[in-house]
């Protein structure tokens, strides 16, 4: 009798340390998630954006990086899409090659993040603000083809925003990586 009490007892400490261990590793993620996001020049996107990914309860810095990247590179991939289809729907010449230069100024800043993924692993994290930049510079490089008329449809004025919001979470976390 004894000793089952003791493996019974036993079982119970293990599930509540089990227990406070996997509530303290959430809060220490969201409590990262909320510094990191404090720091960016949109929090309430960053914050949406990484606790909307599931492998953020589990991620540290480095881990926060890789998720941040994920999510920049698919934003920029849908934009790079819209950007094809507004070439596509357009008859206007000046807006056509607007539209062009953006498409230009997306498929860089894929192919930074795309750079920023293997320098995340490797360990450069300078490497890794440098390329974050460069993509973030898609997005604002792209609105400023848009000065003069015609004007620049808010969709894509708003997926710019967008993008460059999505680097800066990168920006921030290569800084702390640092």
């Amino acid at each position: 009798m004894a000793f089952s009490l003791s493996v019974s007892s036993l079982t119970l400490l293990s599930i509540f340390l089990s227990f406070l261990f996997f509530n303290h590793s959430l809060a220490a993620s969201d409590e990262l998630i909320n510094s990191i996001c404090s720091s960016t020049h949109n929090p309430s996107l960053c914050v949406q954006s990484l606790k909307s990914d599931p492998r953020t309860t589990s991620a540290d810095l480095k881990g926060l990086g890789g998720i941040s990247i994920d999510i920049a590179q698919s934003n920029a991939k849908s934009t790079f899409n819209m950007i094809l289809s507004l070439i596509n729907q357009t008859t206007d010449p000046k807006l056509k090659d607007r539209f062009d230069t953006c498409r230009e100024n997306y498929d860089d800043s894929i192919s930074d993040l795309d750079e920023c993924r293997q320098l995340l692993n490797s360990g450069d994290y300078l490497g890794l603000n440098i390329h974050a930049s460069a993509a973030l510079d898609g997005g604002e490089t792209c609105n400023d083809n848009f000065e003069g008329p015609p004007a620049e449809p808010a969709e894509l004025k708003q997926a710019n925003q967008k993008l460059e919001d999505l680097c800066d979470i990168i920006l921030v976390i290569s800084n702390r990586l640092k």
